[in-house]
């Protein structure tokens, strides 16, 4: 038997039984409740002791005024033990109401795990284009995340990752899906495995990002121009083709700048066209689907 708390304030044993928001709203009603009774149980003991002493000093045999006191001081009592009765229920967990710490079912944790449709259709990638990839980026057999206190295979890491990049999930709906204990150590084996990527990818946004491609620009301008000559894009024939890749632009919403010098940082960030604050990239999209 023991007393109800905040989840952070139990070990993972008593967490189940911990008070959420609701419970912690309605006990702090029930606070505000109980204090009124005592205090209203106070004014009726303060009455009982007065109609005593009033008693004490008449001659008159009438205790009417006495048995009225009794009877308001009793009944505020009685209140009193059943509100004190509904908190201990409340916030008191017996043995046989305590929930057992659950079992998590792990899934969806390697690829030989992946249904080959399902795969496909949350991370856009077959399961042997995802183990391919996996496979390049040669990343090491087990992330060690909070400086050891949580530990995640690579593989799990990478396809949480490639599901939420691929479908924008929130961490709660993958916590069920990959059976984790809260949606905290989803975040943690995001961000980890993202810092992750962007290490070993950070040679291709550095610069000069764009001179390491000028090899290919002769090819790449060739597939355009092969792929402009098809009768789907209505078979187009140039004298002169040069045209290497596609510009795109992505703007990343933000908050709008509130310190001093907002008026100057506001104008760097706000975009006319979509009417919003944000930082804006402008990238080339190049036809073997690297960015530049």
């Amino acid at each position: 038997m023991y007393r109800r708390t905040t989840k952070g304030r139990t070990n993972v044993n008593e967490c189940h039984n911990a008070l959420n928001s609701s419970d912690l709203q309605a006990y702090k009603n029930l606070q505000a409740i109980l204090l009124f009774a005592f205090i209203k149980q106070h004014h009726a003991h303060q009455l009982l002791l007065a109609a005593i002493v009033i008693d004490l000093q008449d001659d008159d045999e009438d205790d009417s005024l006495f048995m009225l006191c009794l009877r308001n001081y009793q009944s505020k009592t009685r209140m009193v033990k059943v509100l004190l009765s509904v908190e201990f229920f409340f916030m008191t967990i017996f043995p046989e109401q305590r929930v057992p710490r659950p079992l998590y079912h792990r899934t969806y944790r390697t690829f030989a795990s992946l249904d080959p449709s399902w795969c496909y259709r949350y991370t856009r990638f077959t399961n042997q284009q995802l183990q391919l990839l996996f496979e390049l980026l040669n990343l090491p057999p087990c992330f060690i995340i909070h400086n050891g206190k949580c530990h995640c295979s690579s593989e799990e890491a990478f396809i949480i990752t490639f599901i939420k990049l691929a479908t924008g999930a929130t961490n709660l709906g993958l916590q069920d899906l990959f059976g984790k204990k809260n949606d905290q150590r989803i975040s943690d084996i995001y961000n980890h495995t993202i810092r992750w990527l962007a290490s070993k990818a950070a040679f291709l946004f550095q610069p000069p990002c764009l001179k390491q491609w000028k090899d290919n620009f002769p090819a790449f301008a060739g597939v355009i121009e092969h792929n402009l000559g098809e009768e789907a894009y209505g078979g187009l024939q140039f004298d002169s083709f040069r045209i290497i890749g596609f510009i795109d632009c992505k703007i990343c919403e933000t908050c709008r700048p509130g310190h001093e010098d907002a008026d100057i940082l506001q104008e760097s960030v706000y975009s006319g066209y979509i009417r919003r604050h944000g930082l804006k990239t402008l990238s080339v999209v190049f036809p073997n689907g690297m960015i530049g």
